[in-house]
């Protein structure tokens, strides 16, 4: 199953590769210590089967007698493993065994390769005995008295011997081979992550393009990252450009649209009568959602630049100021509670048109005190994910639960009495929807409305 991981996959691509190549390392070199160790026993048996010849040949009779012992004490224990024979295909001669075959008589084998006729060549094999001994045999033919007689000298050694040595070396490598293999993984994951790292770069750098903290990507990369850097700056300052264009337009149409207005506006204003009444009022509607779409556009086009991050705390405080003042007469109690280090993520026009319209409502409708407060919520969450929270309430009349889905609609207003479109909410709720945000509105602790919003942080 393919992983999400590009480190994991090069880590385990690594892996297997080492892996098998480890498997064949040892499988090669298991089988060339088996031959080192077979030539090693075959030189030993050759040694010996040469002092077995010139001690038991007799030269002036052509025949062989038994050599005694001749220096190797293991021929001589019974059952040790370690026999020799010499055999005629006469069954008239009869055969010589070492002393270790004694109690056996001469050695017969299931397995034994047959030899061709005239061959004079030694040969070394694997046999087992008709009693299921694993031997390793030698045996060297030799043709006497002129070509009439001829035997067969064999010499054999137990295989435990080879089996043996061969363990101790496959432990050996196994404990070598497990260790270069801890070495290499280790390895490659260093280089992994080192080689991962110029990624690793460009990923803090376009977080800190998207909180606003750098315009584009810098530094040195290596020459295959190179590219792909060079075409995200690239997209980036496209994607300025675009929105540059976007708002050019936006404002442009905003300009064609309003003149014409104005003008059905002033006319149907110096005529009176029911048709100039119908056309002022449809020219003052058109208008309002002429603004309201104009800037829902401008908003939309706002939202999907790059970097952009404004700081909360600033952006209450301006708003804050000016409301005082236009209700100085209230002498309303504002308290607020927002971190310094709080950033909204994106442009500080869209923030100020929401805390402009709810601070607003707030200062409009309440009795003589408002509360502003702000939460981040980003414990363990991802950076792309952070959110922030902003409470505002008011110690007002507060707004009914069954009447506050109506008051967010476009253009429904609770109260005519009071000043406004009944555009303000609904913008608000545009704006933050289309920051992917949250607007819920609840009882106050002081009494009247609770507006609360989820934006995301930068």
């Amino acid at each position: 199953m393919a992983t999400k991981s590009l480190a994991a996959r090069l880590f385990f691509a690594a892996a297997l590769w080492t892996a098998i190549g480890i498997l064949a390392t040892a499988l090669i070199l298991l089988s060339l210590f088996r031959t080192s160790v077979e030539r090693a026993i075959d030189d030993r048996l050759n040694a010996s089967l040469e002092t077995l010849i010139d001690r038991s040949l007799d030269l002036s009779t052509g025949e062989f007698i038994d050599p005694g012992p001749f220096g190797e004490a293991r021929f001589d224990t019974p059952l040790s493993g370690w026999y020799w024979q010499i055999t005629s295909k006469d069954p008239a001669v009869m055969p010589l065994v070492s002393r270790s075959l004694t109690f056996d008589g001469p050695l017969q084998f299931q397995n034994a390769p047959e030899r061709l006729r005239g061959d004079t060549t030694a040969k070394s094999f694997y046999a087992t005995t008709m009693q299921g001994e694993e031997l390793r045999v030698l045996e060297q033919p030799i043709t006497t008295a002129g070509g009439q007689r001829s035997y067969l000298v064999q010499i054999a050694g137990p295989t435990t011997f080879i089996e043996n040595e061969i363990g101790r070396f496959r432990q050996a490598l196994v404990i070598a081979l497990a260790v270069l293999a801890v070495g290499l993984l280790t390895t490659t994951l260093v280089q992994v992550r080192y080689g991962l790292r110029p990624l690793d770069d460009i990923r803090a750098q376009l977080e800190r393009i998207r909180t606003g903290d750098a315009e584009n990507l810098k530094g040195r990369f290596p020459v295959e990252i190179n590219p792909l850097v060079l075409e995200l700056n690239a997209l980036i300052d496209s994607n300025q450009k675009v929105i540059e264009r976007a708002r050019t337009h936006v404002g442009n149409l905003a300009h064609a649209l309003k003149t014409p207005l104005s003008v059905i506006t002033n006319e149907a204003n110096s005529d009176r009568g029911p048709l100039a009444d119908s056309v002022s009022h449809q020219a003052v509607v058109m208008r309002k959602q002429i603004d309201y779409y104009l800037d829902r556009a401008r908003v939309a086009a706002r939202v999907r630049i790059i970097g952009a991050a404004t700081p909360v705390a600033p952006v209450v405080d301006r708003i804050s100021r000016a409301l005082l003042k236009i209700h100085h007469g209230k002498n309303v109690r504002l308290s607020t509670q927002i971190p310094e280090t709080m950033r909204f993520r994106g442009e500080v026009q869209d923030l100020e048109e929401v805390l402009g319209n709810l601070l607003d409502n707030a200062f409009k409708w309440c009795s003589g005190e408002v509360r502003v407060s702000a939460v981040s919520n980003d414990a363990g969450e991802d950076a792309a994910s952070r959110t922030l929270s902003i409470m505002i309430e008011d110690d007002g009349p507060g707004l009914p639960t069954e009447a506050r889905p109506e008051v967010l609609k476009r253009g429904r207003r609770l109260d005519e009495q009071t000043p406004g479109s009944g555009l303000g909410l609904s913008i608000v709720v545009d704006l933050v929807e289309l920051y992917e945000g949250s607007l819920t509105l609840d009882d106050s602790g002081l009494g009247g409305l609770k507006v609360s919003i989820d934006l995301p942080a930068a």
